[in-house]
């Protein structure tokens, strides 16, 4: 493991261990609709956490094919506080929700007035975040080498992942953070979100 990507599983360790001890007893919301949302953005976080511990343990397909859910459940969250319908939360609650992923990143978007920024942009790798998520060719064709089966990713591409689950572990941070009315917090999670990318 390169130095560089002991430094980044460094500090990815690290965020999650400040957000802790800053959320930490904090009082949850009431409302239904802000107890559900804030239920998917705390396992939007722990996704992102076990990708960072399956890269510490080179089990890295795990860590790639969990880069999907934490992406959705981080999106589902976030739509659910901020912009689904009365009716459309009792569908969710429901399992009945027919809504595609896409358009709930188009809303969530609309709500920031950050339409085709960031979210967009990585739903347009979805295919490969499904390939990995679901057993497909670029999973696969990471094991078979000379002699072994084993996970064969580069530094580079741990990298990638480390920081894609950073940018949702920020995201879902900065969405608690307001959702408990925090908003200095969140406010300074913004800066430091910005001052690493």
């Amino acid at each position: 493991m390169s130095v560089n990507l002991s430094a980044r599983l460094a500090n990815s360790n690290q965020l999650a261990v400040d957000f802790d001890l800053e959320v930490n007893g904090v009082q949850m919301p009431g409302s239904e609709r802000e107890l559900i949302s804030a239920a998917l953005l705390d396992q939007a976080q722990e996704h992102c956490r076990a990708i960072v511990s399956c890269i510490e343990k080179n089990l890295t397909g795990s860590a790639f094919a969990l880069a999907r859910v934490s992406f959705e459940t981080a999106v589902r969250g976030i739509w659910i506080l901020r912009c689904a319908s009365t009716v459309e939360l009792e569908r969710y609650k429901q399992e009945e929700l027919e809504k595609k992923f896409k358009d709930l990143i188009e809303e969530v978007e609309g709500f920031y007035g950050a339409s085709g920024q960031a979210l967009t942009k990585i739903k347009s790798h979805w295919s490969s975040l499904c390939s990995y998520t679901h057993s497909g060719y670029l999973q696969a064709c990471r094991r078979p080498s000379p002699g072994e089966l084993s996970p064969s990713y580069g530094d580079d591409e741990k990298m990638e992942i480390i920081k894609f689950s950073d940018f949702f572990y920020y995201l879902a941070a900065i969405e608690i953070f307001q959702l408990v009315g925090q908003t200095k917090n969140a406010d300074r999670w913004v800066a430091k979100f910005q001052s690493q990318a």
